[in-house]
Parts: structure tokens; sequence; C-alpha cells
């Protein structure tokens, strides 16, 4: 009788690597220009907040959770949805995670995520804690 194959995914030394490149979301915008850091400063403000009843959904997470968003400082879509995200894992428990990272950072990145031939921001991938898509 042969052993059952374990999991394998040709992407998960990709996905690893985009993390280990990314940053924080301060850290993401320390180097945006004063105008692009602006839009994402004033969509954070506007961002609603989560109800009770939303809050208490994202609690209790027994997993790793890891939040990648490719985009960049200069992209409208990202600073509209970066910092709402920013603002859901705020609320989640300590187990959910969120990096940015920009997408010409890591070209081997940027063209997996490609849409019809063309590289797209924002793209946000949800990792599990062995690094496989959820």
């Amino acid at each position: 009788m042969s052993e059952k194959p374990a999991y394998f995914d040709l992407k998960t030394d990709l996905w690893k690597k985009g993390w280990e490149n990314a940053k924080n979301y301060e850290d993401f915008l320390a180097s945006a220009p004063i105008e692009h850091k602006a839009r994402w400063d004033e969509s954070l403000k506007r961002s609603p907040d989560l109800t009770i009843q939303q809050k208490e959904r994202l609690k209790g997470y027994n997993r790793i959770l890891r939040i990648l968003l490719v985009g960049g400082t200069w992209c409208m879509d990202c600073s509209r949805s970066g910092p709402y995200i920013k603002k859901i894992v705020e609320d989640c428990d300590s187990k959910v995670e969120l990096r940015f990272i920009d997408r010409e950072t890591l070209p081997e990145l940027r063209d997996e995520l490609r849409i019809m031939g063309a590289p797209r921001v924002p793209s946000v991938i949800f990792l599990n804690e062995e690094w496989f898509e959820a």
C-alpha cells in the first residue's frame, strides 16, 4: 500500500517570497510621494467602521491567515481598498496578518497575477500557515 502524497503547490515558494519582501501598511506608504500618501490617508479616514456583529464574526479564527496585497501607492483602486482591508484586519484576531508589496518588487509575482495578459492591481492573496491560497 502506497503512502498518501503530501499536498504540493508550485506557488507556495512564490507566495512566501512575496510575503518576505512585503511591508506592513506604514512602511509600505513611508516612501510614497506625499500626494499618493494623502489619498491613502483620506481613504483610511473615510473607511467605515465594522459593525459589532461583523467584528464578532471575525473573532476566534484559530488558524494563521496572511493577506498579501500586491499594488502600488500610485494606484487609485489600491488607495481605496488597502486602507479598508487594513481596518478589517485590525478587528481580526492576531493570527490574521496583512502586508503590502509593490507590484514591481518581484516581477515573478507580478507576472503570476496577470489578468488578460496585463499586470493588474490591486491583487489580494489570502494564504494559510502552509502558504497555500485560502
